[in-house]
C-alpha cells in the first residue's frame, strides 16, 4: 500500500482555468482541522499563489474558530514587485 495517502490532509479540485490564488483559503482551515489532536504544533508553507490577504489574516489570528487556536508558524513565498525592498 502507497503510504502518501495517509499524508494528505485536504484537497480541492478545480478547473483547470482558475487561478491558483482564487481563494486559497477555502483549503487551510481543512487542512489543520484534519490533524490528529496529538499535534500541538502548527507550521504552513506556500508559493506565492498563498500570498493572499484573507490567508495571511487567517493565518495569524490565534483565536481562528475552524481550526485549531492558537500560533501557526508560516513562510509564504512573495512576488517580486518594485515594493518590495532590495538588499
Amino acid at each position: 500500500m502507497d503510504p502518501e495517502p495517509a499524508l494528505i490532509l485536504a484537497e480541492q479540485f478545480r478547473d483547470g482555468n482558475v487561478a491558483p490564488m482564487q481563494a486559497p483559503l477555502r483549503v487551510a482551515p481543512a487542512a489543520f482541522a484534519a490533524l490528529p489532536s496529538t499535534v500541538k504544533e502548527f507550521y504552513d508553507r506556500g508559493d506565492s499563489a498563498c500570498h493572499e490577504q484573507e490567508l495571511l489574516k487567517w493565518l495569524r489570528n490565534e483565536q481562528r474558530e475552524d481550526s485549531p487556536a492558537g500560533l501557526i508558524g508560516f513562510a509564504i513565498s512573495a512576488r517580486m514587485s518594485p515594493a518590495l525592498p532590495k538588499p
